[in-house]
């Protein structure tokens, strides 16, 4: 009997292998570890963006609790490889139904599962019991009643033991539900148009244990199942995949594709690898191009702008909003 998968990848080993130089038979990236003091090493990506028992499920047979990392494995990473491959060859531009859906499903699978979701519900329950705890000591009660009627009972556990149950919890929701959302937002997206951003020269994207980005033309909060939100991905240091809002039509029969030197290949990998940064739960990841010109750079385009600095940026970015007019995009 094969053994149980315990160690599982949230972002998986068949995307981070495209930031990374074979040696030997396995694959090696560069990661900027921001909860130790942005720590630059060498990985193996058999051990970045990986939990122990990330996506077990409670069950009596290795079928059962291995059910979400089975699927992922034998859907989603086993048919990564064919969707970006189409993605980078330049002379694919048309796209069956068939082959749309496959891209879409391989970008928009990694929005959920990205630790940034449970981590979050992770601080509102921490908080939560920290003030509840405090009010035990003043009550002299551990109990909480909730407005709905329904009450809980701490008796008998300390914070942390709470704490890690609610964690076990959380996570078992998380995994149960994000293939809900993940299918649901396939589906709103599945008909939208694709586009791939490559940059020509020395410029590189980088990575993160976050990577998938959403935007919106319009400002505001975002919202993730919004289909008029922008979803940008980097797939390689060279090529950024951008699945198109709802409200642009006319490209769902093929990829749109653009290549980028100078001012806009510089524009776009900043944009990304301070988005991916930023957006990092622990580790930035890429060459050590793409992360060495982050860090050099950081300083002057995320410090603020000066009037005669926006008045040209603005200028730029007004340029690049008309040649994307041109080109259908907006």
């Amino acid at each position: 009997m094969a053994k149980e998968t315990k160690r599982q990848h949230f972002i998986p080993r068949t995307y981070l292998e495209k930031f990374a130089k074979l040696k030997g038979k396995e694959y090696f990236i560069t990661a900027i570890d921001k909860i130790q003091s942005n720590k630059r090493y060498v990985s193996n990506i058999r051990n970045v963006c990986v939990e122990t028992d990330f996506y077990t499920l409670p069950g009596e047979t290795k079928e059962e609790r291995q059910l979400i990392e089975d699927f992922y494995s034998k859907t989603i990473e086993a048919n990564y490889n064919t969707a970006y491959e189409m993605l980078i060859n330049p002379s694919k531009t048309l796209i069956s139904d068939a082959e749309r859906r496959l891209i879409v499903s391989s970008i928009i699978t990694l929005l959920y599962r990205s630790p940034v979701w449970i981590n979050s519900l992770n601080k509102i329950t921490e908080k939560f019991l920290e003030d509840i705890y405090k009010a035990f000591e003043i009550t002299g009660t551990k109990a909480v009643q909730f407005e709905n009627g329904s009450s809980e009972s701490f008796e008998g556990k300390t914070q942390d033991e709470s704490l890690a149950e609610k964690k076990e919890q959380n996570r078992i929701t998380y995994v149960i539900s994000h293939l809900k959302y993940t299918q649901r937002l396939i589906e709103l997206r599945i008909n939208n148009g694709v586009c791939i951003n490559k940059i020509e020269d020395e410029n590189e994207f980088a990575t993160s244990d976050s990577p998938l980005n959403l935007s919106n033309l319009n400002g505001g909060h975002i919202i993730p199942i919004n289909p008029n939100n922008m979803v940008r991905l980097p797939i390689d240091p060279k090529h950024v995949v951008l699945i198109m809002p709802s409200n642009v039509g006319g490209f769902s029969d093929r990829i749109f594709r653009r290549s980028l030197d100078g001012t806009f290949s510089k524009m776009e990998s900043v944009i990304n690898n301070s988005n991916q940064y930023h957006r990092a739960q622990r580790h930035f990841l890429g060459s050590d191009n793409a992360l060495n010109n982050y860090f050099r750079d950081k300083d002057f385009w995320e410090s603020p702008i000066a009037g005669d600095q926006k008045k040209r940026i603005d200028d730029e970015v007004e340029m690049f909003k008309q040649k994307a007019r041109e080109a259908g995009l907006l």
